[in-house]
């Protein structure tokens, strides 16, 4: 699904179902603005914006599949009570996915035979 299908989806999910333009005067955008994301595509810059508005998270607007953390026997970590993810919202867990994926992707750009250290632990993910 492309973001703005994703948009679109959760708009008509909402209780009563919203247009474009009630998403567009949330993140203080035109109508126009509305169209050229429909016709040229939202840019990622927008992303985080527009799955807080929505409810979603960031992975769920760019259409990424979630990871199996809601079923019991997938649970990725041990060493963290699946409990408290859990308790997140489903913000935060998008969060802790993007970190987790951000993290795999630089240990796979690292040199075979090194380790890619520390650096990344204490920098999640930058901000969309």
């Amino acid at each position: 699904m492309t973001p703005w299908e994703v948009i679109e989806e959760a708009l008509a999910r909402r209780k009563p179902p919203q247009k474009p333009q009630w998403l567009a005067d949330r993140l203080g955008a035109s109508a126009q603005v509305m169209t050229n994301w429909k016709k040229r595509g939202v840019p990622p810059a927008r992303y985080r914006a527009i799955a807080e508005v929505l409810g979603l998270t960031v992975d769920q607007v760019e259409g990424v599949a979630p990871l199996p953390w809601r079923n019991e026997s997938g649970w990725p970590f041990p060493d963290i009570e699946q409990a408290r993810f859990q308790r997140l919202t489903e913000l935060q867990k998008g969060e802790i996915q993007a970190r987790v994926r951000d993290l795999i992707a630089e240990f796979e750009r690292a040199a075979p035979g090194k380790s890619s250290g520390s650096s990344s632990m204490g920098n999640p993910r930058r901000a969309a």
